[in-house]
């Protein structure tokens, strides 16, 4: 075996321990973005491994599952492509809280919203009262507020292609006040 020059060492040394840093660094960010995901994300992850698949992994960590569904509730166009996306995978539980989560993006897109009704998302299943298994609306008071708000979202919509179609979301809204208030008077 030959000398080794002092300098060799100290640059392989020096070389490994930025390796070593870069790796760590781009673990943590990794990580942090999936437990944060963004729709871009999402739907890349539905093209790699099918919409079952990352449904199975979104709802199975509670951090990411809440990030998405306050994402699609938020009502923007990027987050709705992924309500849309997984819906088709979705059932029982997990259909409930998409849904649920759509009528919630009434409140601040609900041109959007109106806009897709023909599937996966449609009426009979966003324009109703709030989920009342969501703790947020534990009370008749919070549940017709929220309730109130989807209709203030849904009055806004003022293109004359979307008439008709909101006439019958603003008509199944206002009739689910009857149902919100018959539930609490049995509690």
């Amino acid at each position: 075996m030959g000398l080794v020059n002092i300098n060799t060492v100290a640059f392989c040394a020096a070389l490994a321990l930025c390796v070593t840093n870069s790796t760590v660094q781009a673990a943590a960010g990794a990580s942090q973005t999936a437990r944060r995901p963004r729709p871009s994300e999402i739907l890349h992850d539905m093209q790699e491994v099918g919409p079952k698949a990352t449904l199975n992994e979104l709802y199975r960590d509670d951090e990411k599952w809440s990030t998405m569904l306050r994402g699609i509730a938020g009502g923007t166009a990027e987050w709705f492509a992924v309500a849309e996306a997984l819906r088709p995978a979705a059932d029982a539980h997990t259909a409930e809280a998409l849904e649920a989560v759509v009528g919630e993006a009434l409140r601040t897109n609900a041109q959007l919203i109106l806009s897709n009704a023909t599937g996966p998302f449609f009426l009979g299943t966003v324009c109703k009262s709030p989920d009342l298994g969501d703790e947020r609306f534990n009370s008749l008071p919070t549940a017709l507020a929220e309730l109130n708000r989807r209709v203030r979202g849904v009055e806004r919509v003022q293109d004359s292609t979307l008439a008709l179609v909101r006439t019958d979301c603003l008509t199944l809204l206002r009739g689910s006040e009857t149902e919100l208030r018959r539930y609490f008077e049995k509690r």
